[in-house]
């Protein structure tokens, strides 16, 4: 499972670098560009979401603070949380509403 974060270590390998974890997040992507995952490869993706700037905002009534959606997912589940709302969907691969929480 890839993530955003892990462009910029690939291409600090790419170019000669070394990375450096406390200064940036992710994983190198070249052992899977030469044919396999890395050791221990991630199993679940994280993302967050920020919609303090949109007309979503105000249609919700959401105070610029709790403006935020979550998301986890496994490669077959997928979970959206939205701050000041109870999770209410869940989605598995190639099926559209799962279950209501």
């Amino acid at each position: 499972m890839v993530e955003a974060i892990d462009l910029v270590p690939t291409f600090v390998e790419y170019c000669g670098g070394a990375r450096k974890p406390h200064v940036v997040e992710g994983r190198s992507l070249m052992p899977l560009l030469h044919g396999g995952p890395p050791a221990e490869w991630r199993q679940y993706a994280f993302s967050e979401y920020d919609y303090a700037m949109l007309e979503a905002r105000l249609i919700l009534n959401q105070p610029i603070d709790d403006c935020r959606l979550y998301m986890v997912f496994d490669d077959r589940w997928k979970l959206v949380h939205a701050k000041g709302f109870r999770p209410s969907e869940a989605y598995a691969r190639g099926q559209q509403f799962v279950r209501e929480f």
